[in-house]
């Protein structure tokens, strides 16, 4: 005992549920990353609260936010765990191996994501990345079962995850076009549930310019190259737009777009093993993301 009274001990199973609940949002997403019910997942952080004795989440706020206690024990928690999967990794193997499943926008994945996998498999060469493209908003709900890491494009309004890069979405056209020579302003999108599509097109109409879409495409390559032949714009992050495309603005009569974000998701699965062992190292290098140097480029930094 200690003069506060029994000691108490926190248990690590407790505490993972609880960063769980804080990176998914809301405790059904949760709960489905963790392959248990709502109620399994409920009664667990009630007991967390118990040893504690403080309420963690705000509960009457929809989605749940954390209490100040809740705030305090966050990073704790993460620690904690991380220091948990660690022993037992140290202990149980030597070289890591397996597979690790990974879902994120093909854009990174095809400009970003090459220099970052050779350095990871300079050290863990019998680990096997198997990398999946599409649209964030297709891929969340499939955490855990198809994905064991995320790495997604959100609003600045999102709840979860890890934040890895902060960025300016941008207009991207060929140099030399001018979107004040068209009446109506051809633009080249990707398909319905893409965040930039709802984005462009809702900027475009409160603006009340005039716009036809050009061409739909599910391929990053295909809207790229479209933009690139010079009879049309589309929409880019600034960390990928390529260098000999120009970003267009208010002077060039377009309107403004929201700022995006990128985050990194975890399944459980991220605790141990190979998973764990990239996701440690994606959060590490995230910095990577980084543009690389190019004339059409702002300054950016994560």
């Amino acid at each position: 005992m200690n003069k506060n009274g029994p000691v108490r001990d926190l248990d690590p199973s407790l505490l993972r549920a609880f960063v769980a609940v804080v990176d998914a949002g809301t405790f059904s997403r949760a709960a489905r990353r963790l392959n248990r019910t709502q109620s399994t997942l409920s009664m667990q952080i009630k007991r967390l609260e118990e040893l504690v004795d403080a309420d963690l989440f705000d509960r009457g706020s929809r989605p749940p936010t954390l209490t100040p206690a809740g705030e305090k024990l966050v990073s704790y928690a993460r620690e904690l765990v991380s220091l948990n999967d660690t022993a037992l990794e140290d202990i149980r193997s030597g070289q890591v191996s397996g597979q690790v499943r990974l879902g994120l926008m093909e854009d990174i994945a095809t400009t970003r994501l090459a220099p970052l996998l050779g350095r990871f498999h300079k050290d863990h060469p019998d680990v096997l990345v198997e990398v999946e493209t599409g649209l964030t908003s297709e891929f969340i709900d499939m955490l855990g079962s198809r994905f064991d890491i995320l790495v997604i494009m959100t609003g600045r309004d999102f709840i979860g995850g890890d934040l890895l890069y902060r960025g300016k979405t941008v207009w991207g056209a060929a140099p030399g076009f001018d979107p004040h020579a068209h009446q109506v302003l051809p633009v080249a999108l990707s398909r319905h549930g893409c965040l930039f599509r709802t984005w462009a097109t809702a900027a475009l109409d409160r603006s009340g310019r005039r716009w036809h879409t050009g061409l739909v495409s599910t391929s990053v390559g295909a809207v790229t190259a479209a933009v690139r032949a010079g009879w049309c714009v589309s929409v880019f992050k600034d960390v990928t737009l390529p260098d000999d495309l120009s970003i267009l603005g208010a002077s060039d009569g377009l309107p403004a777009l929201p700022d995006f974000e990128i985050r990194l998701l975890r399944a459980p699965s991220a605790g141990r093993g190979a998973v764990r062992a990239f996701d440690l190292f994606l959060r590490a290098q995230f910095g990577a993301l980084g543009p690389e140097p190019g004339p059409n480029h702002p300054s950016l930094t994560a």
